[in-house]
C-alpha cells in the first residue's frame, strides 16, 4: 500500500512541474512588468510529449504495480492515464474544449464497455462482444488521435496569438521605479 501513495505523490508532483507556468524575470533598470500580458507561444513538440508522457508513464507504472502487489491501484493508474493523459497536451496548448472533448469520447467508450459487460452478464443480447470491441477501439483510437493532434493545438494557439494586437500596461521604469506605460503592438 505504501507503493500506491508514493506513485500517486510522484504523479502529482510530475504533473505540477509539467504544467507550472514559466517564470520570467524583469531586466534590471528596464521595464519591471512581467511579459505575461502577452500570451506565450506553445511548442508543438512539447504538447506532443506532454500528451504522450501523461498517457504512457501512468499506464506503465500502473501495469508494473498491477503485476506486483496492488492490482486495484495499478488498474486505476492505467485507467486515469489513458483517460486524461492524451488530452494533457491540448490543455497545455490552451485548448481546454478540445481536451475535454477527447476525455468525453473516452468516457462514453467506457460507458459502452460497461453496457457490453452488463449485456454479457445477463446474456440478454449476443451483440455484447461487438459492442465491447467497438468501445475498446473507440477508446484506443481517441487516445491516439489526441496524442497525435496535440501539436496542431499548439500551432492553432500560436496562430491565434500571432494576430495583430495592441497591449497597453502600467509599468515601473528604471531604478527609480518611475510610473509609466508600456505599449506592445504586434502586427
Amino acid at each position: 500500500m505504501k507503493t500506491t501513495g508514493f506513485l500517486s505523490a510522484a504523479l502529482a508532483a510530475a504533473s505540477l512541474v509539467a504544467y507550472a507556468p514559466s517564470a520570467q524575470a524583469g531586466e534590471s533598470g528596464n521595464f519591471s512588468a512581467a511579459a505575461d500580458s502577452v500570451p506565450a507561444r506553445k511548442s508543438g513538440s512539447t504538447a506532443f510529449l506532454i500528451s504522450a508522457l501523461s498517457t504512457f508513464v501512468p499506464a506503465g507504472l500502473g501495469v508494473v504495480q498491477a503485476s506486483g502487489t496492488d492490482g486495484g491501484a495499478g488498474g486505476v493508474l492505467v485507467f486515469l492515464g489513458t483517460l486524461v493523459g492524451p488530452s494533457a497536451g491540448h490543455f497545455y496548448a490552451g485548448k481546454p474544449g478540445r481536451a475535454l472533448r477527447g476525455i468525453g469520447i473516452r468516457a462514453a467508450a467506457v460507458g459502452g464497455m460497461g453496457a457490453a459487460f452488463a449485456m454479457a452478464w445477463n446474456r440478454s443480447d449476443s451483440n455484447a462482444e461487438g459492442l465491447a470491441y467497438a468501445s475498446l477501439a473507440i477508446y484506443g483510437v481517441s487516445a491516439l488521435v489526441d496524442i497525435a493532434t496535440a501539436p496542431g493545438s499548439a500551432r492553432a494557439h500560436n496562430q491565434k496569438i500571432a494576430r495583430s494586437h495592441l497591449n497597453v500596461a502600467p509599468v515601473a521604469i528604471g531604478p527609480a521605479r518611475t510610473p509609466g506605460l508600456r505599449v506592445d503592438w504586434t502586427f
